[in-house]
């Protein structure tokens, strides 16, 4: 009897031990589409430290604002006249939620703006073969992105722009009066821009399914024609166009994934497709 006790004992103490971690957290069940339902203790929210969302009508506003700075002592990866940067990030963010029992609706606003000074590197496929050093480009992009989600539904919407702007390096000395000292650059200046649409379907707390149509602007500053860089004719322009279809889904235990099937064409390339997967723990 004394030995049933203990072990019924040593049985609810592991059961009460477990329970934090195995059991999801209880906002996060309010949300099909959150894949941090199992969460560990440390990651869990803290009412007591979390900040309090802003009361607007039926709608409950949570405004967020994150700033980042990235050191660099050596952004041209010289070995003498190093020259060091610094690269900042805004990322400003919104979230609306109402406080319907029935019938939830979520609305979610958010925002980037980066700005970076980088180097190509020497690997790079389109780098160049006879400069002297490495070649140094700018990079200024921003995106806002919307999301709206009701019941087992999500709609997502994002737009956004990438700016690269190379700068002309030293050519290699070859000792040929007729090579210039140097390579212009200013034919690879291009911009990016995008918009994307992603619906998803809930069908379980668990699994939630997706497609993503993805459209993709590339628009060089400067035309090239590479057999006579004098008189640029040569039209880069194009406009790509992919589609996602996948699935996300999450485990009982602090470990999910998401998996996907993609097909891409592109005006001035042949088209392509690409499966894979990412997992999160």
């Amino acid at each position: 009897m004394k030995n049933a006790v203990q072990r019924w004992a040593l049985s609810s103490v592991a059961a009460a031990a477990l329970a934090p971690v195995m059991a999801p957290a209880a906002s996060a069940q309010e949300n099909p589409f959150a894949r941090d339902r199992y969460q560990a203790v440390t990651d869990r929210p803290q009412p007591a430290f979390d900040p309090l969302p802003l009361r607007v009508g039926p709608w409950f506003v949570q405004p967020s604002l994150g700033v980042g700075a990235l050191y660099n002592d050596n952004v041209f990866s010289e070995s003498t006249n190093a020259v060091e940067d610094v690269i900042y990030t805004v990322t400003p963010a919104v979230e609306a939620r109402t406080n319907w029992s029935r019938h939830e609706a979520v609305i979610g606003l958010n925002g980037s703006v980066n700005a970076s000074r980088q180097n190509e590197p020497r690997y790079n496929p389109a780098a160049v073969s006879n400069a002297a050093e490495l070649v140094p480009f700018t990079v200024y992009g921003g995106a806002v992105s919307g999301t709206f989600q009701a019941s087992r539904t999500q709609l997502e919407i994002e737009t956004g722009a990438t700016d690269f702007n190379f700068e002309d390096v030293r050519a290699v000395e070859d000792n040929n009066p007729a090579t210039p000292p140097t390579v212009d650059q200013d034919f690879r200046d291009n911009m990016e821009s995008w918009v994307r649409v992603r619906a998803s379907y809930a069908v379980s707390p668990d699994v939630a399914f997706y497609v993503e149509p993805r459209l993709t602007y590339i628009n060089f500053a400067n035309p090239a024609d590479f057999s006579n860089p004098a008189n640029p004719q040569f039209d880069r322009d194009a406009t790509r166009i992919g589609a996602l279809l996948g699935a996300s889904f999450e485990f009982q235990a602090p470990f999910g994934a998401t998996c996907w099937r993609s097909a891409r064409r592109a005006t001035s390339a042949p088209s392509s497709r690409t499966s894979g997967a990412t997992t999160t723990r």
